[in-house]
């Protein structure tokens, strides 16, 4: 039947969901205690996992709430290849996010991130999670991006066309990586190195201790 007569989906989940999941098309699964476990979702009492026409519904419950997740596009086709609820980025903890840059979604995980976007065949992910793993999900989706110019100093990438600079584009993609991923105002976005370097001075607290997630400084001459 329609997903909206059946109780894996949980209480105000259930109308968002029925209008464009569609019909059931696997029975339903659940996790054993240790694969909950695996998944590093704190408090996890049950997990439910079912395929429908528009992609994968997971529920999870706590002893706190249930919630419902869907899991769909090209983000399902890379979630199933790395296992799926019993694989490398456990269970969703909320929706994909999309709208953003290049129609792209991220979708966060209790053991990782994974984006996706139009410019791309395949979603990539990341076992970082949170913001952080948003961005650098993002990142990682432009592997492989190479070119080049004669003049270093004279660049015409998609990062350089998005920023309106030809300078040197380290700095200018760390700006694309997250704005790509929806955290734009988390850095700044400047044309060029030199006053990148000068407004993260000004304006984020800096050191010499890595941190992840923190952006890295490998030479900031002069």
């Amino acid at each position: 039947g329609a997903v909206r007569g059946h109780a894996l989906c949980d209480g105000a989940r259930r109308a968002a969901l029925a209008s464009r999941a569609g019909e059931w098309t696997s029975g339903t699964k659940k996790l054993t205690k240790k694969q909950r476990t695996a998944t590093r979702l704190t408090g996890l009492k049950s997990v439910r996992y079912r395929a429908v026409e528009k992609g994968l519904l997971v529920e999870t419950r706590t002893s706190k709430e249930t919630r419902t997740w869907r899991v769909a596009g090209k983000i399902l086709t890379a979630y199933r290849a790395a296992g799926g609820p019993t694989g490398r980025y456990g269970v969703p903890v909320g929706d994909a996010r999309c709208g953003l840059m290049s129609g792209g979604c991220v979708q966060r995980f209790s053991r990782g991130v994974l984006y996706s976007s139009s410019a791309k065949k395949k979603a990539t992910g990341t076992d970082v999670r949170g913001a952080r793993g948003e961005v650098a999900a993002a990142a990682a989706s432009q592997l492989g991006y190479a070119k080049r110019t004669t003049n270093s100093q004279v660049q015409h990438t998609k990062f350089n066309s998005w920023m309106g600079s030809t300078r040197p584009w380290c700095s200018i993609f760390m700006s694309w990586s997250f704005a790509a991923s929806g955290h734009r105002s988390a850095v700044p976005q400047a044309t060029s190195y030199p006053n990148f370097r000068a407004e993260v001075r000004r304006t984020m607290p800096t050191g010499r201790t890595p941190q992840v997630g923190a952006l890295a400084f490998l030479d900031t001459r002069p």
